[in-house]
């Protein structure tokens, strides 16, 4: 995220789409706050936004993180983001049919799917 923030914070990029000819324009906005990493601050979870500007409407990203305290108390491979999900970092393969991220997880815990973004 520290390089995302650094390098294309507030860049807007021009998207091309079937259905509009003159495309779409959306910026990369980074919160500020993305640094910090405690659960505290319950209104300030959303690390970055892809907002679309012509409607305003935009999609929250969250930054998974390792999970210190959980790493702490001997959960290896702990993770978490700011809203309260935690993960566990897994065995994993990347299927080439099914373009998806693979993993068992412990009781409780989530599998990730592998996002692909083509601009």
């Amino acid at each position: 995220m520290h390089f995302l923030a650094s390098y294309y914070n507030m860049t807007v990029y021009h998207c091309k789409l079937p259905h509009l000819a003159e495309g779409r324009d959306y910026m990369f906005e980074i919160n500020p706050r993305y640094v910090e990493s405690t659960q505290d601050d319950r209104l300030n979870v959303i690390d970055a936004r892809w907002i679309d500007t012509e409607t305003g409407l935009f999609i929250d990203i969250t930054t998974v993180r390792i999970d210190d305290s959980r790493v702490f108390d001997g959960v290896e491979g702990a993770l978490m983001v700011k809203d309260r999900h935690h993960y566990l970092v897994c065995h994993h393969y990347v299927s080439a049919t099914q373009q998806r991220l693979t993993c068992t997880a412990g009781a409780g815990e989530r599998s990730l799917p592998l996002a692909r973004v083509s601009l």
